[in-house]
């Protein structure tokens, strides 16, 4: 049988291959931020493609711009590091198409703000101190610390070292330094001050005029010494030579300001000093001086003369008496 032929003429289909969104950036505006403080997640990609993220609790849904484009305002601002992951990325097209594959996830820490956790603490100093300091613990990422003295910023040299750090330490403190010092401790979300802490330096005990001075009384007479001295919480304790004195039905104020001996008797005669002293332990002593007690005259022989006497005969009356530097009277 012969072939047979024929010329066909066959339909054309047109098949459109639409391609996989993807997202070629997807970046935070910082990657590290203050608690509360807003920013940015910035994503590129497939024009108008809708991206799915996802920020461990709730997804977003974010379309691109004509551009490929977006930006997500993060506004409430987070309290802790958050971590955002794209879970999708579908096309605009018809059909959608959908990625399989998705960029790395995006993690924004926040920064701990500065905190202090232990004060500074007051003091009160005692002259002749070496040295001193004032004590911080703060907590929070990247701080610094500024100590301030009266409202003042420190530097560090002379008396002054520590000033930028956690501990302030000051070298042969003087009523000088006498005030209020506080640390200022700050890093990129902020600063916070310390309470302030308040210095004290003692005065040194100085005994000013009028000085106590020697004196010599007669016996049953009275005897007063008042010490004049400088300084805070000042007490005192008289001595007579080396024994503290105590107080007595005619001694009082021996551990007074004044002393007073009545009644003196030959037996209170020899040298006395005060000692000044206070919580310090920083005693300054007097000078010695010396009591001098003169006894009173005292007759013990009295005159006597015979009973009668002849005319022109001479009379001779003695007397016999104790005491110092005597005199007679006839």
């Amino acid at each position: 049988t012969p072939p047979c032929t024929a010329t066909i003429t066959g339909q054309s289909a047109v098949v459109v291959v639409n391609p996989i969104p993807v997202v070629t950036q997807f970046i935070a505006s910082n990657s590290n931020v203050c608690a509360g403080d807003p920013f940015n997640l910035l994503i590129s990609g497939t024009p108008n493609a809708t991206v799915t993220v996802f920020d461990g609790t709730s997804s977003t849904p974010v379309p691109l711009d004509a551009a490929g484009n977006a930006v997500v305002s993060i506004t409430v601002g987070i309290s802790a590091a958050t971590t955002y992951t794209i879970t999708g990325i579908a096309s605009a097209d018809t059909p959608s198409c959908a990625a399989t594959t998705f960029p790395a996830p995006v993690t924004v820490n926040v920064i701990a703000p500065a905190a202090i956790t232990t004060e500074p603490v007051g003091q009160s100093l005692c002259p002749g101190i070496t040295s001193t300091s004032f004590t911080v613990a703060s907590t929070g990422d990247s701080v610094s610390h500024q100590w301030f003295y009266n409202g003042s910023p420190l530097s560090n040299g002379g008396q002054f070292s520590g000033v930028d750090t956690t501990t302030l330490t000051i070298s042969n403190p003087t009523t000088a330094n006498a005030g209020n010092y506080f640390v200022r401790v700050s890093n990129s979300c902020g600063s916070i001050d310390s309470v302030l802490a308040a210095l004290s330096v003692d005065q040194p005990i100085v005994i000013v005029a009028p000085f106590i001075s020697s004196n010599t009384i007669c016996e049953g007479d009275t005897q007063v010494w008042t010490v004049n001295a400088t300084g805070p919480g000042l007490t005192y304790r008289w001595f007579k030579g080396t024994t503290p004195i105590t107080d007595s039905a005619t001694v009082t104020g021996s551990q007074t300001q004044t002393l007073t001996i009545a009644n003196a008797q030959l037996s209170d005669a020899g040298t006395y000093r005060v000692e000044v002293n206070n919580n310090c332990n920083l005693p300054q002593f007097s000078t010695d001086v010396t009591l001098t007690v003169n006894a009173l005259p005292q007759i013990t022989t009295q005159p006597q003369a015979a009973a009668s006497y002849c005319s022109g005969d001479s009379l001779t009356l003695n007397v016999v008496a104790t005491g110092t530097n005597l005199t007679y009277q006839w």
